[in-house]
Formats: structure tokens, C-alpha cells, sequence
């Protein structure tokens, strides 16, 4: 695809993220009212506008809650092209991200992480933090502040993120069985909770 119609997504109020690889237009009203979108990623090299992009593509929008994610080493083209010029300049601008970004994640005492590492700009990806035995997933905190209590989090990578997966002692440790013995119909189990 290479050319958005108009009024495509108009009113999709539900919108977060738009991938388009090879899209070179985007005509009038396409994100009209999608205020829920954050980012939007467009890997041509200078996406040609009907209109002024500013006035009617987005009409609604506020730039400042949308990154626009685009190919590496074009954030000069993109901030200089005039059909651009209202969205990366002004009192709220969008923000770009190019090339490839990492996120680094680390594990908290009582369990592990997976999913960090280097992807390209505007990638949707996926965290998990799995818990050690004895403890229970608290949340995912970003410079000290809580931003999940689900340990699969997935989200729209715009730029560079270190997160961290804290857990928390079980109140109620779970019982771990270390061996069963059935004698004439009898089920006895020998049990212990964590120390």
C-alpha cells in the first residue's frame, strides 16, 4: 500500500499505532479524531501530503502525545520538509524516533525477565517477568514510577527504555511436594513450605 485514502481512519477512536512501510501519501482527515494514537511509524523516505499535514490529516490531535517513527538518518529531511513543518516545530511538536532503539529490562530479587534488546523504532514488543519459587509478581516500574501490574507488557517502542520487574514475598508461600507414597489405597504426601 503507498497511499492512505481520506478519512481512512477517521474517528477510530480506540487507535494506538499505525505501521506503514511503504506509504508515500496520506490524504485529508486520515487520523481525524483517533485520540487515543501515540505512534505512528512510516518507513518511506519523505511521505508526500495532500494537504497541510497539520491542519487536516490529524485534525484534533495533539502532536506532543505522537511519535512518529521513520527510517535511520532522515530526522533532518523529515524536520525540514514543508509538509512536515507544522508537526515537528510549534509550541507542541511531535516527537521522531529512528533507527533501532533498545530496552533494557532487569529482574527485581525473586524472579526473572525476558524480551529486552535492540529493535527498530516503532516496534510493538513484549516484556515477561516470571516469578522465583516463593515469591509473586508486584509490577513493571520505569525510573521508579509503576507503569503495569500485568507481567506480559506490550507496547509501542518510540524510544530507549530501562524498566525493572519487581516481585514480592508470597504471603502464603506455596507448598512444594517432595515425594508421594500410596500404600493399600492411602495417599499420604509429605509437603513443606518455602524457608
Amino acid at each position: 500500500m503507498d497511499s492512505i485514502g481520506a478519512s481512512a481512519f477517521s474517528d477510530c477512536r480506540n487507535l494506538e499505532s499505525a505501521l506503514f512501510p511503504s506509504v508515500t501519501k496520506i490524504e485529508d482527515y486520515v487520523f481525524s479524531q483517533c485520540n487515543a494514537l501515540v505512534s505512528v511509524t512510516l518507513g518511506a523516505t519523505i511521505p508526500t501530503l495532500t494537504v497541510f499535514f497539520s491542519e487536516h490529516a490529524f485534525t484534533g490531535l495533539t502532536f506532543s502525545n505522537i511519535t512518529f517513527s521513520i527510517p535511520a538518518g532522515r530526522e533532518d529531511a523529515y524536520k525540514a520538509a514543508s509538509v512536515w513543518s507544522g508537526i515537528f516545530s510549534g509550541g507542541s511538536p511531535a516527537k521522531i524516533c529512528a533507527g533501532n532503539v533498545g530496552v533494557s529490562i532487569t529482574a527485581g530479587e525473586g524472579g526473572r525477565v525476558s524480551g529486552g534488546g535492540h529493535f527498530p523504532c516503532g516496534s510493538r514488543i513484549t516484556i515477561t517477568a516470571s516469578t522465583n519459587f516463593g515469591y509473586r509478581f508486584s509490577h513493571w516500574e520505569r525510573a521508579g514510577i509503576e507503569i503495569t501490574s500485568t507481567r506480559r507488557h506490550t507496547f509501542n517502542l518510540t524510544e530507549a527504555a530501562e524498566l525493572t520487574a519487581i516481585f514480592e514475598v508470597s504471603p502464603t508461600p506455596p507448598m512444594r511436594i517432595q515425594h508421594i507414597i500410596l500404600k493399600k489405597g492411602t495417599l499420604n504426601i509429605n509437603a513443606k513450605g518455602s524457608d
